[in-house]
């Protein structure tokens, strides 16, 4: 699977000084003592799950939403779709990722202007061309996704490290697209079987309760409504 996840904050300092009082509360800090960063993988044990619970209450009383794209990478993703067949496997992988953050983006701004987005340090592609190539399309008044507009969908773009402090919110989303991807591919549990892999899934569980539907997959996501997921 192929997973592409963003967390939209209208009121992005208020959620963000919850998210890091969760943090200080909980004392999830690294030795140095700065905050640790919330992340689904670290969802193993009864602390950061604790955590990662008390930041799904947070989002979900906040007025933010979270949006993702989930792709099935198998024979059924036809690559072809995102350029010549003579291209390198490499090169149409890339421009498949940036269309699909493109769709993921132009989905969520029609109401939104001079926005901030923040990305993750990316591996999927050149990050260069990446940024680039988003600047032209969101962030250029008139033209691409701003055509007609006095100020630009998106003011400012910049690709971070998510776990340098400032970024703690990008945590949140970190844990809302692995509790997806923990939907599509459940962790099985058996004797012999590490704690962990029960916290990973008691998160989603848990997720899932809050937002009231059965399930992550395809068909309840669209029925989600108010500022949980879309």
């Amino acid at each position: 699977w192929l997973l592409l996840g963003a967390l939209f904050t209208p009121t992005h300092n208020r959620f963000h000084k919850q998210i890091k009082g969760i943090l200080a509360r909980n004392a999830y800090t690294l030795s140095n003592g700065t905050l640790k960063e919330i992340k689904y993988t670290k969802c193993n044990y009864s602390k950061p799950f604790r955590v990662c619970r008390e930041a799904i209450d947070a989002f979900m009383a906040s007025d933010s939403h979270f949006n993702c794209i989930a792709i099935k990478t198998d024979h059924t993703f036809d690559l072809n779709l995102y350029g010549n067949p003579s291209e390198p496997a490499k090169v149409k992988k890339e421009r498949a990722y940036r269309s699909l953050a493109e769709e993921l983006l132009r989905r969520n701004l029609p109401h939104m202007t001079s926005a901030r987005l923040f990305l993750d340090k990316m591996t999927r592609c050149e990050p260069k061309l990446f940024l680039e190539i988003l600047k032209q399309k969101f962030s250029t008044p008139g033209q691409g996704f701003s055509t007609g507009l006095q100020h630009a969908k998106i003011s400012h773009i910049q690709d971070v490290v998510s776990g340098a402090e400032g970024y703690e919110l990008m945590g949140v989303c970190d844990l809302l697209q692995g509790c997806v991807l923990n939907n599509l591919l459940p962790i099985q549990v058996s004797i012999g079987t590490s704690h962990g892999s029960s916290h990973k899934n008691k998160i989603r569980e848990y997720l899932i309760q809050r937002l009231g539907v059965k399930d992550l997959l395809p068909e309840p996501w669209a029925e989600i409504q108010g500022n949980s997921l879309a």
